[in-house]
């Protein structure tokens, strides 16, 4: 995990790479925490379950060994935190805190690392039993104005706006956070 910083200060491209697998794992954690409290954080046994029924990863069982592997990573970006206090492991996402997201953000967000890119309509019909929005105008701004959605139109006849996550972004987010992280407890107060 390599970083290379400029004279000015700024980042070259991330070395971290996450998989559509730990995307998933990410964007579950979140809707989890969001929907299930009483099931939240998830157990291993849960989580590996839970991703080996998705059609986005091909509907595979997922080794709990490979879930847990993926886990530890995460963890090590600051990405989820996992807790060892009960019988088994538990994993809680540090989306928010990490990417500095508001609850209606990470709700998105959530729809779509586990759907992929989706049109207005379907992220409204499923960010909903985790966030309300006033209308759908209201949700179409927030991803509009945040740095770590994108949109695109898509023409098959007629012009369809997609939209999708800036993983980029994400990715650069995590870098900014684990260095300034790095360098308070290293002392530096310099960024």
């Amino acid at each position: 995990m390599e970083e290379t910083i400029h004279a000015d200060g700024a980042l070259s491209e991330p070395v971290y790479q996450l998989t559509d697998r730990q995307l998933f794992m990410l964007g579950l954690l979140a809707r989890k925490q969001l929907t299930q409290h009483a099931s939240y954080p998830l157990t291993l046994n849960a989580t590996s379950r839970i991703c080996a029924r998705q059609p986005r990863l091909n509907r595979q069982p997922v080794p709990d060994s490979e879930v847990q592997r993926d886990a530890h990573l995460l963890a090590s970006y600051g990405l989820i935190t996992i807790d060892n206090s009960r019988r088994s492991e538990r994993y809680a996402h540090n989306l928010a805190s990490t990417l500095s997201l508001q609850n209606n953000e990470l709700a998105l967000l959530s729809v779509l690392l586990t759907h992929g890119p989706c049109r207005a309509s379907q992220i409204n019909e499923l960010v909903a039993p985790m966030h309300e929005f006033d209308n759908l105008n209201a949700m179409c701004q927030v991803l509009y104005r945040h740095r770590l959605f994108k949109n695109e139109l898509r023409h098959s006849g007629s012009a369809i706006e997609i939209f999708h996550h800036d993983l980029e972004q994400i990715l650069i987010s995590i870098s900014v956070c684990l260095l300034a992280l790095s360098m308070l407890t290293a002392g530096t107060t310099e960024v």
